[in-house]
């Protein structure tokens, strides 16, 4: 019990003094590492019928000052019997140190920066690179960086696993699992102790997606896929196709005009298949595969979907159409599919000037962070359909309330966006505070 309560007080007051201005030698005043003994911080003193575990308590913290490393400040009325605070020997830290059979910070700083030092040489993709440039910069400051981890165990995991992300570097992206037992032995590791570690770091680090200085992208966007990004997949990526497409995949066409109301195209068969034949003037890319299923049936089966202010019929106006399901933020396989299909467009219908390609999403931050996205990044002819304030007003009786920090996020993506119309629904949404989903369109 003695023991318990020494290591407990030891390395409570050591905590503290690692992130005081007293360990980075920058502190202007003598302010005191203390370990108050309230009862909201230490509720273990005052158990009530317990005055055999609050003597024991006082005999350790007597003991610890008769050592030299604190200093008791007893409750004035109760000199000997309660103890008020705690307080650090700072001309005897080093011994607190040794008392406690722990490492100094400083001792583990210096390791850390030896570590970093002899892995930087074995990484060159840039958001990795960043941060280890990162973590030397704080360490030298006397600063723990985020996510590095403090012990030898939980460093060393981390950049196992980053080790395994520039081996699988422009490579086919391979299953969360499949990675954890490759690169660190057990198919849960990952998840449990680097997954998180992983994406705050690419999130942080990573630049190549950001719309602008503002980042309003990367800090939205879902673990998932944000490990989509980086080349490691929890589930497979797949997107939904309607239309008279053909690609070829090892010597074999695959034709999907027979698929009247969709099919599946994955992220290997993306990656290594090509479109031979494309017989349709428009592409639709749908957000939200609910809208994606009925329009699709509605149009094999001749019925009219009214949507929007006019109420005009899609089934018309998308008939000689490739519908495309998205399912939220397009991971690196869905964007190379649209950058494969333009390419196509451009070496075999260059005379067909007038192809047209729309995105319709949901009317909120999301809805249009991919929008502008697929349009900055992979498809420049992209047009927004039905994400004009016209369809806004129409359908605001179906739109659902947002909070403060959703609109603040609107607030900032407003600030970025050049777009007129698309202008006017984000200001809509924020005076509203409302955010209208794309399957709300298909009920009003």
């Amino acid at each position: 019990m003695l023991d318990k309560y020494k290591q407990h007080f030891l390395n409570v007051l050591l905590d503290k003094y690692e992130k005081s201005k007293h360990w980075k030698e920058e502190a202007r005043v003598q302010r005191r590492v203390s370990f108050p003994f309230g009862k909201e911080h230490f509720p273990d003193y005052y158990l009530e019928g317990l005055s055999s575990q609050t003597d024991t308590i006082n005999a350790v913290a007597i003991e610890l000052e008769k050592s030299g490393v604190v200093r008791i400040k007893w409750v004035r009325s109760e000199v000997g019997n309660l103890i008020d605070n705690l307080y650090l020997n700072l001309d005897h830290v080093e011994k607190a140190y040794k008392m406690a059979n722990r490492i100094p910070l400083s001792d583990d700083i210096e390791s850390m920066v030896q570590r970093l030092i002899q892995v930087k040489g074995s990484f060159t993709i840039k958001w990795i690179v960043n941060y280890i440039e990162h973590c030397l910069e704080q360490l030298n400051n006397k600063k723990l960086p985020a996510h590095l981890g403090k012990d030898e165990k939980s460093i060393d995991v981390l950049f196992k696993a980053m080790t395994g992300i520039q081996d699988i570097h422009g490579e086919i992206a391979i299953p969360e699992r499949m990675f954890s037992i490759r690169y660190l032995g057990n198919s849960k590791t990952f998840e449990k102790y680097v997954r998180s570690r992983v994406v705050a770091i690419f999130k942080r680090y990573e630049s190549k997606l950001y719309l602008n200085e503002e980042r309003v992208l990367l800090d939205e966007m879902e673990e998932e896929e944000v490990l989509q990004e980086i080349g490691i997949l929890k589930s497979i990526e797949e997107l939904m196709i309607r239309g008279t497409m053909k690609m070829k995949l090892k010597e074999r066409v695959l034709d999907y005009t027979p698929f009247v109301y969709g099919n599946v195209l994955d992220s290997l068969s993306i990656r290594l298949g090509e479109i031979i034949d494309i017989q349709s003037d428009t592409l639709l890319i749908i957000e939200n595969k609910a809208v994606f299923k009925e329009l699709v049936r509605c149009v094999e089966e001749g019925k009219p979907l009214l949507v929007g202010p006019d109420r005009s019929s899609l089934t018309d106006r998308f008939r000689n159409c490739i519908f495309v399901y998205l399912g939220g933020f397009p991971g690196p396989d869905k964007r190379l599919f649209i950058k494969k299909f333009r390419e196509f467009i451009i070496l075999n219908y260059q005379e067909n000037l007038d192809f047209k390609y729309y995105f319709w999403g949901d009317l909120d931050y999301g809805g249009v962070q991919i929008y502008r996205h697929l349009k900055s990044k992979e498809l420049p002819e992209l047009q927004p359909f039905l994400m004009d304030n016209g369809t806004w007003e129409y359908y605001r009786s179906f739109a659902e309330s947002i909070d403060s920090n959703y609109k603040k996020k609107l607030i900032k993506l407003l600030g970025t966006e050049d777009d007129p119309e698309l202008k006017k629904v984000l200001e809509a949404m924020i005076n509203y505070e409302l955010r209208l989903e794309q399957e709300s369109m298909l009920i009003g």
